[in-house]
């Protein structure tokens, strides 16, 4: 019964697919892809200039905090976008999201103490959530299913720019000025993108009541959801370093996540119209596979972001990493186990192409092959899962990343320099070191990120064993036909959007047998 009216309010979902012209859609993705870079810039910066960060505000042994803040914070908002912007449209909660991350990042920049600056990546955390999915979903609705894999692997490159500007801007005003003007210059990148898209974004949303609106959010999944990720993260990227594994607050705090995600999959399942997270998603195989996937190369994928910068730092050695894209990540994730202080330039820049090939061959197509497999009315809620996902993985291997650093620190370092292993982040001061003394740190750094690149491995061949799982049926979708060129469509007479969306669709009432007992109405769109 559930499932029924699950379905039911998801076929009454406003369609927001809006296809557009070719002048059109090259503006409003080039604004699109203004504000994804920006965010990625902003996420992947940071990394380089936690020791600068935990100097100057003093917080050597809780500045990871300002990356599983922002993680965390991400992972537990991701999951409420993709029903917001199905329920008050996308442009809304996409200039919302925006703006969050300008007001973030002059927060950041502004931070005087530890509290603020977490609380001001948290944030941005939200804001670039956001971002990331809202911007997926967009492309989504202005291009065809055929189109997308183009355009998301644009937004791929994007990606992979924002790796590498980002690091080298922020280790740019590190060394040059202050870490926090690479704050400063993000904000109002942030707030112009914003100011943009408010004139250059279409909306096909029609106005609604707010108050109906409103009672259609989730609100028990993002309640028992939000507790389940919050009370189960903070253990991981605390525990064994600010409190004991077996003490009480830990244990207590994994059996309220374990309560909540009880609850949190009860209430998806049974109560809500529309879920945060549908169940029935991962009735299809394909789509659970790749949403698993998801789940463990976030893991991987954002620890070897967080840690391969510590590699660097230690050896004197940014410019591998900047000047290869810093697009870190897949195939090449074994190949880096053998990283060590005398490994040559050449052969790192190696190693990060193919992990940087792999990233490339991954992200995107695992967005296109999802949509290609779930049904229209679920395609946003489907990318913001995904991101979930992705997210929850990344904020969970950080956690589990610093535990092994510092564990593998504390076993590794000679006893008199035991303390270092408060801070992964922070880097010893040489200077006063002997050559013996600094060799030896040295090496303990190095088995220690060694260990946390052997922890990912794994992860991701067993990704490579879930694409046995996955089979093409190619990027023609049951409930959505195949249109040409939409630069050569012409307009059909009857109810048109506005005239920005740069093409006018005509609503026609069809039914559709969804199965031999019960029919249901849907608005579609004909596009000519």
């Amino acid at each position: 019964m559930a499932d029924s009216l699950q379905a039911k309010a998801e076929a009454a979902l406003f369609d927001q697919t809006n296809l557009l012209s070719r002048t059109r859609l090259l503006i409003v993705f080039s604004t699109l892809a203004g504000a994804f870079l920006v965010a990625y810039a902003d996420q992947n910066g940071i990394a380089v200039a936690l020791s600068e960060m935990a100097t100057d505000l003093d917080v050597t042994d809780t500045i990871a905090c300002a990356v599983t803040s922002t993680l965390i914070a991400n992972t537990v908002f991701q999951v409420l976008y993709g029903r917001l912007s199905d329920i008050f449209g996308r442009k809304k909660i996409y200039l919302s999201a925006v703006f969050l991350l300008a007001i973030g990042d002059i927060l950041c920049a502004t931070a005087q103490d530890a509290p603020a600056l977490y609380f001001s990546r948290g944030l941005a955390g939200i804001a670039m959530g956001g971002i990331n999915s809202l911007t997926m979903m967009i492309v989504s609705d202005i291009v065809t299913l055929q189109q997308r894999g183009y355009y998301q692997g644009l937004l791929g490159g994007c990606i992979g720019l924002g790796n590498l500007i980002g690091p080298f801007l922020s280790a740019a005003f590190s060394e040059y000025s202050t870490w926090r003007g690479f704050f400063y210059l993000l904000s109002p990148l942030a707030g112009i993108c914003g100011l943009v898209s408010i004139f250059l974004l279409p909306s096909t949303m029609p106005k609604g009541n707010a108050i109906e609106s409103v009672k259609l959010v989730d609100w028990y999944g993002l309640l028992t959801g939000s507790v389940a990720i919050i009370f189960f993260l903070v253990p991981f990227s605390g525990a064994g370093v600010y409190f004991p594994w077996g003490s009480a607050m830990v244990i207590a705090m994994l059996a309220i996540s374990g309560v909540a995600a009880i609850l949190f999959f009860v209430v998806e399942w049974k109560v809500a119209v529309l879920p945060l997270m549908p169940l029935s998603m991962f009735k299809n195989k394909v789509v659970a596979v790749i949403l698993i996937q998801n789940l463990l190369f976030g893991f991987a994928y954002f620890s070897a972001i967080y840690y391969l910068p510590i590699y660097f730092q230690n050896y004197s050695r940014y410019g591998e990493v900047i000047w290869c894209g810093f697009t870190l990540w897949t195939l090449g994730t074994g190949l880096l186990i053998m990283f060590d202080e005398h490994t040559h330039p050449a052969v790192i820049c190696v190693v990060l192409a193919i992990i940087g090939v792999g990233v490339g061959n991954v992200f995107q197509p695992c967005l296109i092959a999802l949509q290609a497999h779930c049904t229209k009315s679920q395609r946003a809620v489907v990318i913001s899962n995904r991101n979930l996902l992705r997210g929850l993985g990344g904020a969970f291997g950080l956690g589990c990343s610093s535990l092994i650093m510092q564990t593998a620190l504390k076993q590794y370092l000679p006893a008199e320099f035991h303390y270092l292993a408060r801070s992964a982040y922070k880097l010893p001061d040489f200077s006063s070191y002997t050559a013996e003394q600094k060799s030896a740190v040295l090496g303990s750094y190095h088995k220690a990120v060694r260990t946390v690149f052997i922890v990912l491995t794994p992860l991701m061949f067993i990704c490579l064993l879930g694409c046995f799982l996955i089979k093409d049926q190619g990027l023609q979708r049951k409930d959505e036909k195949v249109v040409g060129d939409v630069q050569n469509l012409q307009p059909v007479q009857g109810q048109s959007l506005p005239e920005s969306t740069g093409i006018e669709h005509e609503r026609e009432e069809i039914s559709i047998e969804t199965n031999p007992e019960e029919k249901e109405t849907l608005a579609t769109a004909k596009v000519e």
